[in-house]
């Protein structure tokens, strides 16, 4: 899935169980359910189509992040904790995605436990697979403006 969807739905998270000690591990396990769905993946992480899109996660998540701080709907500050927390493991490509920017490296293989589970789990990211994100962005974006 992509950033801005995995904000979302933590913020829903946050937005609606309220409690910190079910909502945070909530929000943390939503991320890797999300990504066994079916979910857009652009292999070239290089491209200007992937850096482009990057681009444009990130404007969209400053831009989620400052509604839910300007509005302060109840448990808001929840609500921004568990939107990071749900993007947070996507972290852990960072180190890739740094070594596949510099000319002339590979990439190496996957040897941590959690980043290889990670990767096998996103068994269906693909391209094509663009419209689940749509409907799910569309989707969240209804159920948080409702929330909030």
């Amino acid at each position: 899935m992509t950033g801005t969807n995995h904000v979302l739905t933590g913020v829903v998270i946050g937005l609606t169980v309220g409690q910190p000690a079910v909502a945070l591990p909530l929000a943390l396990g939503s991320h890797f359910v999300m990504d066994a769905l079916p979910h857009y993946g652009d292999p070239d992480v290089t491209s200007k189509r992937f850096l482009t899109i990057l681009g444009l996660e990130a404007i969209a998540i400053m831009i989620i992040f400052a509604s839910i701080l300007t509005l302060q709907p109840s448990s808001w500050l929840l609500a921004i904790a568990c939107g990071f927390i749900a993007a947070a493991p996507d972290f852990m490509w960072l180190p890739n995605f740094l070594r596949d920017m510099s000319a002339g490296r590979e990439r190496r293989p996957y040897t941590n436990p959690v980043t290889r589970f990670h990767k096998h789990i996103q068994w269906a990211e693909k391209p094509y697979n663009w419209p689940y994100d749509a409907i799910w962005l569309a989707v969240s974006v209804l159920v948080v403006a409702k929330l909030v």
